[in-house]
């Protein structure tokens, strides 16, 4: 509501068409209602429900909205990271690149961090973790403004523009939830918006291309056979149980199915990020 984008409205149960508030200062069953927001942190941005909450993001803050089964009670409302204009950004940039999957809701920060809201083993309340720290070199030059995601097959898809030279969304990153690492960036999709199509028993992912009226299908498999294919892979940061400890390491491997034309390029980064020795 553009005369109240801090101010969350809610229809009356079981009519989603009917934002009819009561009339009085007692709340009727069943009635439609408004939550005020107004402890700072911009507007409402986006939203999404996970664990019987409903998360409200603003570009600064995380709320959750708790709602009565039987809707006597009023809602109530806890924030997840309350905005004191002092702290660091936790908040999301738009309501697209909103989502759930990976046991949480993953969204991106208007200043380029990108986020897993969930709870924390032996905490009982969520958290919300960064998982782009490891590669912070490429997301803090990305342009996530008009970013959209989408979580298929244990893989979260997040869709951005490279830098402020472009004019669409042309790359997408890929966290595999399996592993908790980054694939390799996806170079010139230029995804607008994700959706997962049902075909019988057959789900498919699809996305709306951003510089033409095209929907295009991902596909899991390569299909050219007529050129070379080059792909890079990084595995995640290993500390071996004691990150401040020396090691000292004799052999390193790289196991995997590799053609005879493969022409194959290995890096070990030392330390972090390889400030004091790369190896190629």
């Amino acid at each position: 509501v553009t005369s109240s984008t801090q101010a969350l409205f809610y229809s009356k149960i079981a009519d989603a068409t009917d934002f009819t508030m009561s009339s009085t200062t007692v709340h009727l069953v069943n009635d439609g209602g408004l939550i005020n927001m107004p402890e700072g942190g911009g507007s409402i941005t986006g939203m999404a429900a996970d664990e019987g909450f409903l998360y409200v993001f603003k570009r600064n803050t995380v709320n959750s909205v708790t709602f009565s089964s039987d809707g006597n009670d009023l809602p109530t409302t806890n924030p997840i990271k309350p905005y004191d204009n002092k702290s660091q950004t936790v908040g999301a940039v738009n309501q697209r690149s909103i989502f759930a999957g990976g046991n949480g809701i993953m969204f991106i920060t208007p200043n380029n961090e990108i986020m897993n809201l969930s709870r924390v083993e032996n905490i009982d309340y969520p958290q919300v973790t960064p998982i782009s720290d490891i590669i912070s070199n490429t997301v803090d030059v990305m342009n996530f403004a008009s970013s959209t995601g989408v979580w298929y097959k244990n893989n979260a898809y997040f869709s951005a523009k490279q830098g402020t030279d472009s004019t669409a969304n042309d790359v997408v990153l890929v966290w595999n939830g399996s592993t908790k690492s980054w694939m390799s960036p996806v170079i010139g999709l230029n995804a607008n918006e994700f959706t997962i199509f049902k075909t019988g028993n057959d789900e498919s992912l699809y996305f709306g291309d951003a510089t033409s009226p095209n929907v295009f299908k991902i596909n899991s498999t390569a299909v050219d056979d007529l050129y070379g294919i080059t792909a890079n892979w990084r595995s995640r940061e290993e500390t071996f149980g004691a990150p401040h400890l020396l090691k000292s390491i004799d052999n390193f491997y790289v196991e995997g199915y590799i053609d005879d034309t493969t022409i194959l390029n290995v890096s070990l980064l030392c330390n972090e990020d390889g400030y004091t020795q790369k190896y190629t």
